[in-house]
């Protein structure tokens, strides 16, 4: 296994793209390289991948830096200062949640790039930002564990059991924001790959997403 990130999400998806389609090479692409091909900013055709399956569903998380002083939706909007948030690259659906917070819900921000989202965790940590939103996934060691963060809301549909007190962007009356903020993990093969090794791959993945320990 290889982790090949960077590149607002499209060094992987295009290092796939361009592997012989031998049934040895699989990859993740997630519903965040959406924004760069509508732009036209990839290197690859995304209806050309061999799709094998729907590795997992992520949510988001907004933290604000322990050294902000900010602590909730109210606090954001009194503030009489400019709001810097960590996005991992304009050309991404996080720029572009971070564009939506800034007119459906009043903020005044300044998006700061970073080479991903731990990088942009590591800066709202150390005070380099105020805000940074990343997957559940991302957050849970900054946010729930070493509590090195302020949560300010997420973007699920219902609250998390670990953190109940936490409110959802519905919660807050921001649906269509909270629609933004949704990550879809989707596993597929570089194009041509043969179709009896396609087979085999659904089948290999199908069994995994099914076993009691992986769902554990």
């Amino acid at each position: 296994i290889k982790n090949i990130s960077g590149g607002e999400q499209l060094i992987g998806p295009t290092t796939m793209y361009n592997s012989p389609p031998d049934g040895y090479t699989v990859g993740t692409v997630s519903s965040g390289a959406v924004a760069p091909v509508i732009a036209g900013l990839t290197k690859f055709d995304i209806k050309k991948f061999e799709w094998i399956g729907i590795l997992s569903d992520d949510y988001y998380i907004t933290s604000a830096s322990l050294k902000s002083g900010l602590k909730n939706l109210d606090d954001l909007k009194k503030a009489n200062r400019q709001i810097l948030i960590a996005i991992p690259g304009f050309a991404t659906g996080d720029a572009q949640g971070a564009l939506l917070m800034k007119e459906k819900m009043g903020l005044n921000l300044k998006m700061v790039t970073h080479e991903g989202s731990t990088p942009g965790i590591l800066a709202a940590i150390r005070g380099d930002v105020d805000l940074v939103s990343a997957p559940i996934t991302s957050m849970k060691k900054a946010v729930i564990d070493a509590k090195d963060l302020t949560p300010l809301w997420i973007s699920s549909p219902k609250r998390l059991k670990k953190l109940p007190d936490l409110p959802t962007l519905n919660d807050l009356g921001y649906p269509e924001v909270a629609k933004m903020f949704a990550l879809h993990r989707l596993v597929g093969a570089p194009p041509g790959t043969l179709p009896e090794r396609l087979e085999i791959l659904r089948k290999t993945f199908r069994a995994v997403l099914e076993n009691p320990k992986y769902q554990s």
